[in-house]
């Protein structure tokens, strides 16, 4: 009989320290969960950022264009007025020349 309660007085104490793991375990699981949300909570934050970010760029690239395309009217406009502006001077030149004669 004294054997028979040393027994379970081992068993007891393995079960004891079993549990006392167990509930260790179960509290390292619980961290690991909470960090893995505010894991996933960051991930989509950061994802969020990302897309704000490339729309951002994608609307710096669309005023890009548009700044090439006003400038280029404006490097036309100053053509088409270079080229009145020397008919203009070959009127008045024509001009000049037929009243002096």
């Amino acid at each position: 009989e004294e054997e028979a309660q040393l027994e379970e007085g081992m068993t007891n104490m393995l079960l004891a320290e079993a549990n006392s793991q167990l509930r260790q375990l179960q509290g390292d699981l619980q961290l690991e969960r909470e960090q893995s949300s505010k894991l996933r909570d960051q991930m989509r934050q950061l994802l969020s950022a990302d897309a704000g970010a490339t729309e951002s760029m994608e609307r710096m690239q669309e005023a890009d264009v548009a700044v090439r395309q006003a400038q280029l009217q404006v490097e036309e406009a100053r053509t088409g007025e270079s080229a009145a502006l020397a008919e203009l001077v070959i009127v008045r030149n024509a001009a000049a020349s037929t009243a002096t004669k």
